[in-house]
């Protein structure tokens, strides 16, 4: 559904696009759609992420499966052939190699020292948000309330830490969970008293999200 949603702004902009131009479905070329979108992107360049064309690749192999219309090649096939040889080159150019176990603890525990070491209050909520996803590997999106007011998902919040067996867990429901099941992501004695001073002083209660939707001073 939400692939659907996603492909269906770049196919109705491009219809769009093909109306303004005077162009039929079956008549694209490989050069409208270089040209739709260089005219439909804010920087006027080709986007370089290969993800691109799939909406424009899509739809012509639906039409010529479904719609038996006997289209000729896709004409973004182009696209994808010029954002592979893109990614190839820059894969060449840059390489990237993992930190080992140490220089992440190490690198970590630098950042940790530099948060922790503010008395603003953002500082000291981005402290706790590196913490907790540093120790628990839960990502942004499951912290933070997803959908405006929270309609998908609510944040985390004080009361879904729950001890299980002795142990201190985060309880994350159906909707929170990325496997849309659900989920307990353990956590230490040390974090868990981090979180319950955070809930103390900043006077949060146990049912409100604990982080408020900041995008700027996210960890992601």
């Amino acid at each position: 559904e939400k692939t659907a949603k996603n492909y269906g702004k770049t196919i109705v902009k491009f219809y769009n696009w093909l109306d303004k131009q005077g162009i039929s479905f079956t008549e694209v070329t490989e050069d409208n759609v270089l040209n739709f979108f260089r005219e439909t992107t804010k920087t006027g360049e080709l986007p370089t992420g290969p993800d691109a064309p799939s909406p424009i690749r899509n739809l012509y192999k639906w039409a010529s499966k479904k719609g038996k219309l006997n289209l000729p090649d896709d004409p973004s096939e182009i696209l994808l052939n010029i954002f592979k040889a893109y990614n190839e080159s820059l894969g060449k150019e840059i390489k990237f190699e993992m930190p080992s176990t140490a220089d992440w603890h190490s690198g970590n525990k630098e950042i940790l020292k530099k948060l922790g070491a503010s008395d603003s209050p953002v500082m000291k909520e981005a402290y706790l948000r590196w913490l907790i996803q540093s120790n628990t590997g839960l990502r942004t999106q499951e912290i933070y309330a997803k959908g405006e007011g929270g309609k998908e998902h609510s944040g985390i919040s004080f009361n879904q830490i729950v001890k299980i067996s002795g142990k201190w867990m985060v309880d994350l429901g159906a909707d929170q969970s990325k496997n849309r099941g659900q989920r307990y992501v353990p956590i230490s004695n040390e974090l868990y008293r981090e979180i319950n001073k955070y809930v103390k002083d900043n006077n949060i209660s146990n049912t409100r999200d604990l982080f408020k939707q900041q995008k700027q001073t996210q960890v992601s």
